[in-house]
């Protein structure tokens, strides 16, 4: 992750795209998830699995323990095809959803499927 400390009145107009992600540039979808392994407390030596769903790149860990996916789009469509895959949890990045509303349907769609 970028260290962003800026002290707000310090910054300029031009400056907010700096928030666009939190993503360093040299990071790829491998270095993502093994972020998201260690930040979910989960150990580096589990199975992992690379599949493709609607031509997107999408990680299984152990099975169905994690699906994640890292592009910068996503559809409700992909989404479906993941939950068939029944996984415990599931990693979008936020800036896959191209809008507020996106992100927040399929946190209900989620909440529905899942009983949450």
């Amino acid at each position: 992750m970028k260290e962003i400390y800026y002290n707000p009145s310090e910054l300029t107009q031009q400056q907010l795209t700096l928030f666009e992600t939190n993503i360093k540039e040299d990071r790829n979808d491998e270095d993502l998830l093994t972020q998201v392994i260690l930040d979910l407390g989960l150990e580096l030596n589990l199975k992992i699995e690379e599949k493709e769903i609607k031509e997107k790149k999408i990680f299984f860990v152990e099975d169905n323990l994690l699906a994640a996916y890292f592009g910068e789009s996503i559809n409700e469509e992909i989404i479906n095809e993941i939950i068939k895959c029944n996984p415990l949890r599931i990693v979008f990045r936020e800036i896959a959803f191209k809008k507020d509303a996106n992100r927040f349907n399929i946190e209900e769609q989620l909440k529905k499927d899942y009983q949450i």
